[in-house]
């Protein structure tokens, strides 16, 4: 079986999408940094962690059971409908638990306001998730980049003219909703937005609960790993420079992690085709193919960003961030084993091994979380060196479970093992 000719397409509408958003965000983040004192600065940067983590609990893995199921049988129908109600149920849950948030921490403009920016975000929308299944990246990535393009317009308007972090917020969470109701008109979606109607049993619940609740822990722990290293500088009280310094470069380093999302994302559909038809040899040929992507376009980035990291830091945030340009250069370690993982993540859910996912990420925190405790006197430093060594045991862990489970799926592991040994090497060097 032949790739998809639409992956190719769909692969650069997403990376077109990944870097207008990530090129927009870099924008705000520079402007807000000149606009912001670091205190304020520091609390925007946990909100937009925070966010992430959010979003990924806000369908608690309705997203990656909803793009498989709509890929096989439709967006439309009783798949769409159970989708929607597993949304709606894990988005009241979040509504909920942040009540006492609010309460305990005395911002409940600033905790409100990023709960529900969190439930609205492109991800974690099901009709985004349709368009996706559908091969039709192009028209998500029209009104993704809209909606991100005036959100960075506002947000630079309030923080220019001075205005507090709540209404900065609040500009993005009513643009997310006018972009969900743009899409409910769009005629692509209308079978689809017809499908909130369909009448389903709770017995037709039982199956896609089985399936949905590993994938969900696994992105909502994801997106606390992902996002640990920052939240856990604040948590130790670090200095609000190193906060800055490095969450800007870590913002900088999760922009470009568009190569590995863009193309995991596009042969995610293909990959649920044909290991619906058991033809393992067309995905072993596509994750190899998507491996090579990421060597050819991520090492020679990283020698580029590890030579000019000073220049790049001023480039975007000022003489003032110059001095993140050390976690910069050792973030980069961690983008190329990230990127390799977020491919094989995927294929696990394409496979059905959610559990194997799951425990890959569980293993991960640990291992961050016992290096960070352990060396958190070293502060920034040691939280970019543990989020490099428990992505890099996720890998691991992910290899291991489909070299068990699925033997028939050949995997270079010797490219991989190339490809760590040259970026350390590349960092090393310079």
């Amino acid at each position: 079986m032949k790739a998809s000719p639409s992956i190719g397409s769909n692969a650069a509408w997403s990376a077109l999408n990944s870097v207008s958003v990530s090129i927009l965000q870099l924008i705000l983040i520079a402007v807000l940094a000149r606009n912001l004192a670091y205190s304020d600065m520091a609390t925007m940067f946990i909100v937009i962690a925070a966010i992430g983590v959010l979003e990924m609990a806000s369908d608690f893995g309705g997203r990656v059971w909803g793009v498989r199921r709509f890929s096989i049988d439709g967006a439309f129908g009783k798949q769409f409908r159970i989708a929607i109600t597993f949304k709606s149920f894990a988005s009241c849950l979040i509504l909920v638990l942040a009540i006492p948030v609010g309460y305990v921490s005395g911002e409940w403009g600033v905790t409100g306001m990023t709960v529900l920016i969190a439930l609205t975000q492109p991800n974690t929308d099901p009709l985004i998730w349709a368009l996706r299944s559908m091969n039709r990246m192009d028209i998500e990535a029209a009104y993704v980049i809209a909606s991100r393009a005036i959100i960075t317009i506002f947000m630079v308007l309030a923080a220019v003219s001075g205005l507090q972090i709540e209404i900065i917020l609040l500009a993005w969470l009513l643009i997310n909703v006018c972009r969900i109701i743009f899409e409910s008109f769009h005629g692509k979606l209308r079978a689809t937005v017809d499908s909130v109607s369909v009448k389903i049993e709770w017995n037709e619940l039982y199956e896609p609960i089985k399936e949905i609740i590993p994938i969900g822990f696994a992105f909502l722990l994801m997106a606390l790993f992902s996002r640990m290293p920052i939240l856990s500088l604040g948590i130790i009280g670090a200095p609000d420079e190193d906060i800055s310094y490095f969450s800007s470069a870590f913002n900088l380093v999760s922009g470009a992690m568009i190569v590995s999302t863009s193309i995991a994302i596009a042969s995610f559909p293909y990959f649920s085709q044909c290991i619906n038809k058991n033809d393992w040899m067309a995905v072993s040929t596509q994750l190899n193919r998507n491996l090579l992507y990421i060597y050819t376009l991520v090492l020679p980035a990283s020698v580029v960003v590890m030579l000019f990291a000073s220049d790049i830091m001023q480039m975007f945030f000022g003489e003032d961030y110059v001095e993140g340009d050390e976690f910069l250069q050792l973030l980069m370690i961690g983008l190329f084993v990230s990127s390799i993982n977020f491919n094989l993540k995927y294929l696990l859910n394409a496979i059905g091994l959610n559990w194997w996912d799951t425990i890959s990420v569980i293993i991960g925190l640990i291992f961050l979380g016992a290096i960070f405790i352990l060396y958190r006197a070293h502060g920034a430093s040691i939280a970019a060196l543990s989020w490099i060594i428990g992505e890099s045991v996720m890998c691991a862990v992910k290899l291991s479970a489909i070299r068990k489970k699925k033997p028939e799926i050949l995997i270079s592991y010797v490219q991989i093992s190339l490809g760590f040994v040259m970026i350390i090497g590349i960092y090393l060097g310079v």
